[in-house]
């Protein structure tokens, strides 16, 4: 099993959930409590338009009861402080054999913490199914390039405010706007014939709505 300590392929690994199967799939592995509430509300909010996908956040400092209730309700994914997962394999309340990915979120200071030894046991006791991690460079890349574009309408809108075209930006912001929604719809999930593209979706449906802004604002400026 390859293992990979970028956060992105937390993301990815969302769309390759198989809801029909109740086992742990996906390990997320943080140093910390705080990073670990993070991750789990990120990854609920890109799973929003996939239903049916069960997270549980396990870490020091809360009633283990309470965890071992939420593990009942068997979650596709586990995000965990490395402590605090040993507590619950020791207690049995929670297996790991069918995990197919494992994502190591700032693996470095989770071993300068002296988290080596559970890590170790943590993943010797995972599954062996193959992840692949190419569709991480492939989102990165988008995701640049809506920065880019994100970067470039900004600046085009704050000169249009500066030259009192407020009208022209709304109007750019709206279409933008309206574009990301209904890509969202279309993409991440896959409707009316589209293929469903989970997170890689929204990213794309983000860079096309700044793409259009930004034209729609150069042309209005260059029609001045």
């Amino acid at each position: 099993m390859k293992r990979h300590n970028a956060r992105i392929i937390a993301v990815m690994s969302l769309y390759n959930i198989d809801l029909n199967n109740n086992n742990v799939q996906v390990l997320i592995l943080s140093p910390t409590r705080e990073l670990a509430i993070q991750i789990s509300e990120d990854l609920r909010e890109y799973s929003y338009y996939k239903e049916g996908v069960r997270i549980v956040t396990l870490y020091g400092g809360e009633y283990i009861e309470k965890q071992i209730t939420s593990l009942k309700k068997k979650p596709q994914i586990i995000v965990a402080t490395p402590g605090r997962l040993m507590d619950h394999m020791e207690r049995r309340t929670v297996r790991l054999n069918n995990v197919s990915t494992i994502v190591l979120d700032e693996a470095d200071e989770m071993l300068n913490m002296g988290f080596r030894e559970d890590i170790d046991t943590i993943l010797s006791l995972c599954g062996t199914n193959a992840d692949t991690h190419e569709d991480a460079v492939t989102y990165l890349t988008i995701i640049m390039a809506g920065i880019i574009f994100n970067v470039i309408q900004m600046t085009i809108n704050s000169a249009q405010r500066g030259s009192g075209n407020t009208k022209i930006t709304m109007r750019t912001n709206i279409v933008s706007n309206t574009i990301n929604v209904f890509g969202n719809w279309l993409l991440i999930t896959g409707n009316l014939g589209f293929p469903a593209l989970g997170v890689r979706g929204a990213a794309l449906a983000t860079v096309f709505g700044s793409v259009v802004a930004s034209i729609m604002s150069i042309i209005s400026i260059m029609g001045k």
